[in-house]
Parts: C-alpha cells; structure tokens; sequence
C-alpha cells in the first residue's frame, strides 16, 4: 500500500483498536462475563488473550511493513549504535521484569482463577525503582524501532503505544489498588512509576 493519509490514517486506526481490545479483554466485569459463559474452559482465558494480542500485533505490524514508504533519514554507525544500546538495555530490563513475575500466570500456561488467593505484591528487584519497570524496558526499545525503521510508520506505532500506556497504566494501578489495598497505596506513594527518580 503506498504511504499517504488513508494508510496512515487506518494505521492509527488499527493500533488504536489494539489498546482498545487489549484493554477491555483485560477488564474484570468483561473477564466476569466469558468466566460465565465458558465455566470450566474460563481457566485458559489469559492464555487466549495473550494469543489474540500476539495475532493482533502480527497483523497490524504486517499492514505496517506493507506501507510503501522511504526512510526519514540515513542509519548512520553511530544512530546504530545507539539503537543497539536502546534495545539491550530495554530488554536487559525486561527480563529482570519478568524475572521477578510469575511466569507461568502471565503466560496463561497457568490455570487462571478470577478470584486469586495469596498472591504477593512484588516490589523486589527493579519494582524497588519503578512500577512498572516492564513498560519502561519496553518504552527503551521504542527510539530503536524507529531508528532502525526510520519510517513515519514507525513514528506513528510509537506514539500509539506511548499514548496507550499513558491511558492504561492508571487503569491497571486500579485494579491493583483493589487487588492489594492499602498495601499498593503505599506503594505508590514511595515508588515512581515509571522512570526511576523521576515520574
């Protein structure tokens, strides 16, 4: 598809509708709702939300990469560099993210339960620093992309990702304000939420 307004334009569209899907899919009255109406089966659901979010992603990074468009400027050795430091030190804290998570429940390889009993508030390792120091790893990879890329296609992912995350943050600290009460409010009042020091 040729780089122009419509392309660009159903680009946002399709990335909006991501954040959307992913987070009413996430709801717990939605997730309340499929738990009624699959029963048993209501034990795979986080392993079905992450599927759909993977083939979502696939396909709109494929109409992405469809898009004929040229670079905004040459990759020089050293914006390669630079991206390469992004992209390590944006997946280095990633896993020591999810290194501290438990992986078998975000993955959905585990039985899901609606009503969680015993779960631990995490705030060991990098959740010390930050809140969410799996979204600042991921947001370190973002100036990669779009140096690799160059493309305003990629600006345009970029900034629909950041924008979501600036939306869907203050929903999820909600729920785990319910989940964790006075417990998660302390937290937050101690540890920035998403760059160390700072915010």
């Amino acid at each position: 598809m040729e780089a122009g307004f419509l392309s660009y334009t159903i680009l946002i569209l399709i990335w909006t509708g991501f954040g959307f899907m992913h987070s009413l899919l996430a709801n717990n009255s939605v997730k309340h709702f499929f738990k009624k109406l699959s029963g048993y089966y209501f034990g795979y659901y986080r392993l079905a939300y992450n599927l759909f979010n993977l083939f979502f992603i696939a396909g709109a990074l494929f109409f992405q990469f469809s898009i004929v468009e040229n670079r905004l400027f040459e990759l020089t050795n050293s914006l390669l560099g630079i991206s390469i430091l992004f992209t390590t030190t944006g997946l280095i804290i990633m896993f020591l993210s999810i290194y501290k998570l438990d992986l078998a429940e975000m993955s959905g390889t585990k039985k899901y339960k609606m009503e969680k009993s015993g779960n631990q508030l995490v705030t060991e390792g990098l959740y010390k620093y930050i809140r969410h120091p799996l979204y600042f790893g991921t947001i370190l990879l973002f100036p990669a992309f779009i140096i690799f890329a160059g493309t305003l296609s990629m600006i345009i992912m970029v900034i629909c990702f950041i924008s979501y995350l600036l939306i869907a943050i203050p929903i999820e600290e909600k729920k785990l304000e319910i989940e964790f009460g006075l417990d998660y409010t302390n937290y937050k009042k101690n540890v920035k939420k998403l760059i160390p020091f700072i915010y």
